[in-house]
């Protein structure tokens, strides 16, 4: 039996769609922030300015839907925000890794 790469890379999107839903709350939050950061001209450049003082590259971040901000009008990402970022991070990277190689 035979299995096609178009059905192992649909298998992959599976698993990691499945993987990503007990961290919907996360990504919502990280959207958030995203979505504060992009709705100023002067955030944008403050980033960008950050980015160049720590010699990393800035990279300009899309979010489709807008999310309403916090009451002080600032997203919080606390520490286990962060935690969590770079464990989707990793789980992320290695189905990225197997779908480069399938296709």
């Amino acid at each position: 039996m035979f299995l096609h790469q178009r059905c192992c890379c649909y298998f992959l999107n599976l698993g990691v769609k499945a993987g990503l839903d007990p961290l919907k709350a996360y990504i919502d939050d990280f959207r958030t922030a995203i979505t504060f950061l992009n709705a100023s001209n002067q955030r944008i450049a403050a980033y960008k300015s950050y980015c160049m003082s720590m010699a990393v590259r800035p990279r300009k971040f899309g979010v489709d839907k807008d999310y309403p901000l916090n009451k002080d009008g600032t997203p919080l990402l606390t520490d286990n925000h962060w935690i969590v970022a770079e464990k989707i991070l990793s789980f992320l990277e290695l189905f990225y890794e197997s779908t480069i190689a399938l296709s």
